[in-house]
């Protein structure tokens, strides 16, 4: 048949997104993946800044084949992993000392992670 442009596009389209549909198909979380996600006190807003520019620079680094751009990132992923770190340690230790029972807190931390 003799379908217009707008034709064309519109089966061209339907089956394009059909398809990606099927390869990524939408993730539910559970109500604990939710609930976990504001529990992390420790996450300041320096590091989702951090993190938000993290993600941006791997997205660069994906299709970079600058050399210097891509040691320059892993740096600074380095960097904010040991940043997280120290972060989560510092705020889980004073979450103990501040605790009266400072074995039943330590493992309602552990469980958490």
């Amino acid at each position: 048949k003799n379908y217009s442009v707008q034709e064309n596009f519109d089966l061209f389209f339907n089956e394009l997104k059909l398809t990606f549909d099927y390869h990524f198909p939408l993730k539910n979380r559970s109500n604990k993946q939710i609930k976990s996600i504001g529990k992390k006190k420790w996450i300041t807003q320096g590091l989702k800044i951090s993190s938000k520019r993290k993600i941006e620079l791997a997205k660069q680094a994906k299709f970079s084949t600058n050399t210097n751009f891509l040691t320059y990132y892993k740096l600074y992923r380095k960097t904010f992993k040991k940043v997280c770190n120290k972060a989560k340690q510092m705020a889980y230790k004073d979450l103990i000392k501040k605790s009266d029972n400072k074995i039943k807190n330590t493992w309602s931390l552990v469980k958490e992670e």
